[in-house]
């Protein structure tokens, strides 16, 4: 049976072990869901070791990227970023280190 990744977002942090799990088993399931975690759910990410977010996140859309690049200089911000790791996600925290904030 497939997890209702949708219910285990809105559960969050409470939920972080299974997303952790879903992160080692199905992370496709997690993929349409990305860009509603960077617009609300961010902060509840917390729990989540980036080893899970680089594998939930990698390569997210350019939507995602600039909703968390008007979130900087926030520290959940840039580890999300950071897991994406698209040119873009990348380019956008050097431009944040560049500023000092």
């Amino acid at each position: 049976m497939l997890p209702d990744v949708a219910a285990l977002i809105d559960q969050l942090p409470a939920s972080a072990d299974d997303l952790s799990r879903l992160a080692g088993t199905r992370p496709d399931l997690f993929r349409p869901h990305q860009e509603q975690v960077v617009a609300s759910a961010l902060d509840r990410l917390e729990p989540l070791v980036f080893d899970d977010l680089c594998v939930l996140f990698s390569g997210a859309s350019d939507r995602c990227v600039q909703i968390l690049t008007a979130r900087l200089p926030s520290y959940p911000a840039s580890l999300v970023l950071a897991a994406i790791g698209t040119p873009a996600a990348l380019t956008a925290i050097a431009a944040d280190v560049r500023t000092g904030r």
